[in-house]
């Protein structure tokens, strides 16, 4: 963030995202909100795209848990932390005097965070001028929201209910977002859809995916929610369930395959 507010390459509002991230929400009203709030009020400097999600769902991050107070008038974000699902002890929120003040607060822990920001050039200069920020959430929202008295700006937040979106962070999460895109929640990310140059993938029944160039011996079988790369053979007798084999890989007689991940170019022997 402070390379590029150095460089000088970003004159007008830009959409921040998270690398690891995968989403196929749309963006439309988000960005519409944004430029309206943004016109009456230069200081609304940054829109978090959030999603209403289950309590429980897989791709949600384990180790600490969200909550978002949130102004429901002008969906502003007043407050944010984070607590632990492990620690006891770490289950408090530390809330300012003045917050408790407010005629309304929405306090939200059942919303999955996008890592989709909307924001104006102000939120580079914020980064550049306070070099203690590391992290968007914990250390750049928190201090804004903090500072709201000192410069003014404001963050809000806009949240959906349709479309997909979760980071890859951990094993765990690559293993449930591997599921969700397999299972089609990502949809037009899939193998199917070949995104990347040199795919050739085609979608059969029971959301099994082959690429071109598979062969599977007459008495070998796939079962459903697998993937299967250029090149790869099968032998007699082999079943393949809920995994994903990479590209080239050679897979001998009588072999069970089941929820695993395998990648190129790797020789499994007859069982």
């Amino acid at each position: 963030m402070r390379d590029l507010d150095k460089r000088d390459v970003i004159t007008g509002d830009f959409v921040l995202v998270i690398g690891d991230l995968i989403s196929n929400i749309n963006l439309d009203s988000a960005l519409a909100q944004h430029r309206a709030r943004r016109g009456k009020d230069p200081n609304a400097i940054m829109t978090m795209v959030l999603r209403e999600s289950g309590r429980d769902h897989r791709s949600k991050p384990r180790g600490r848990k969200p909550f978002f107070f949130i102004d429901p008038q002008h969906d502003r974000c007043l407050h944010y932390e984070e607590i632990s699902k492990n620690d006891r002890r770490d289950r408090r929120f530390h809330l300012d005097s003045d917050l408790l003040a407010k005629p309304e607060i929405d306090v939200r822990g059942d919303l999955v965070d996008c890592s989709i920001d909307i924001c104006t050039i102000d939120v580079l200069g914020l980064w550049t001028d306070n070099f203690d920020y590391k992290s968007i959430r914990s250390s750049f929202l928190r201090g804004v929201l903090q500072d709201y008295e000192l410069n003014g700006k404001t963050i809000h937040t806009h949240i959906v209910d349709e479309g997909y979106a979760a980071r890859v962070s951990s094993l765990r999460a690559y293993d449930a977002v591997t599921k969700d895109i397999i299972s089609r929640w990502t949809y037009p990310f899939t193998p199917d859809c070949n995104l990347m140059r040199g795919h050739k993938y085609r979608l059969l029944k029971n959301k099994i995916y082959l690429e071109a160039g598979v062969v599977l011996a007459r008495g070998s079988t796939v079962k459903a929610r697998s993937i299967l790369g250029k090149d790869t053979s099968v032998g007699d007798g082999s079943t393949i369930t809920n995994s994903v084999i990479g590209r080239r890989c050679q897979i001998g007689k009588n072999v069970n395959i089941r929820d695993s991940y395998i990648w190129d170019d790797v020789v499994i022997g007859d069982n």
